[in-house]
């Protein structure tokens, strides 16, 4: 099987069809947002403890009080409501774990991707909008 000529393919196109081609890719670089997050700010934000962020978005959150760490004497268990989706999470620093399904990451994002069923670039954004801050001033 002969694969296609994307070159050949574009000289077979018209100069009306290369030209509108151009054009709606410039107009999509150009008007289009682009999200673009400063690196620093995400390992801000990556850094940060679950324990402070959980209580952002959760509507309901209980700490374990009988939980025993058996490795880090750092964790915690918890058990949240968040959207009328019921978890128990084991939280450390920033790493968090669901017993339920056997899932964790590590990062306040990762975390609000879990919990929230976000993207990337939607956690990213809620995260900033539950802390009040903006790309330049993210707890500074």
């Amino acid at each position: 099987m002969k694969w296609p000529n994307l070159h050949e393919s574009y000289r077979r196109a018209s100069f009306f069809e290369r030209r509108v081609a151009f054009f709606a890719s410039f107009f999509v670089a150009i008007y289009m947002p682009v999200d673009k997050f400063d690196d620093s700010d995400l390992q801000i934000l990556r850094n940060l403890p679950c324990d402070e962020v959980l209580p952002l978005i959760c509507t309901f959150i209980k700490a374990d009080r009988d939980y025993k760490p058996l490795k880090n004497g750092y964790s915690q268990r918890w058990h949240i409501n968040v959207d009328g989706q019921d978890y128990e999470l084991l939280t450390t620093h920033s790493k968090f774990f669901d017993t339920h399904t056997q899932a964790g990451g590590g990062g306040a994002i990762d975390l609000i991707m879990y919990l929230k069923g976000l993207r990337f670039k939607s956690a990213v954004k809620t995260l900033r909008k539950l802390l009040n801050t903006s790309s330049s001033t993210i707890l500074k």
